[in-house]
């Protein structure tokens, strides 16, 4: 068994927020192809081996996850619905995104990056980057783009 300190941590936010990608209001079903491209391959059987919460397959945990994070993500002010929250549109399936103001900034920090020691890639919110850590390795000797 791998040792825990050497297992990824996925943000999940942050790859929803850079499938969102504008202010310009997109269909679910666009950001959810997006979302699929820029995601690790591994990342959804790795998160439902760790987390499955009681889902039985990887893609029921796929949807519980990304509604989650969608609902997250409204709640914090970052992206906007075009379908209400309540119970009235909660299987609702069919609705609009697009990332507000406070969205916008977050998503011009996020910073894709490949790791030139084990190969992997993945996506960082730094303060300053020179402080990004490969998420597998904990190396420091990455490539660094701006999403």
């Amino acid at each position: 068994m791998r040792s825990p300190a050497k297992l990824k941590e996925y943000r999940w936010q942050a790859y929803v927020l850079a499938a969102i990608n504008s202010r310009d209001w997109q269909n679910r079903w666009e950001v959810e192809e997006r979302l699929m491209a820029i995601l690790p391959p591994e990342s959804l059987h790795r998160s439902h081996a760790r987390y499955w919460n009681k889902q039985r397959t990887v893609h029921s945990f796929y949807c519980t996850l990304i509604g989650a994070v969608i609902r997250n993500l409204i709640r914090s002010g970052l992206a906007e619905r075009s379908a209400p929250l309540g119970t009235a549109g909660k299987n609702v399936g069919n609705y609009s995104l697009r990332l507000t103001e406070k969205g916008m900034t977050k998503r011009d920090k996020i910073r894709h990056y490949f790791c030139k020691k084990c190969f992997n890639t993945g996506i960082s919110i730094p303060k300053a980057e020179s402080n990004i850590i490969c998420g597998h390795c904990r190396g420091h000797r990455l490539i660094i783009t701006k999403l």
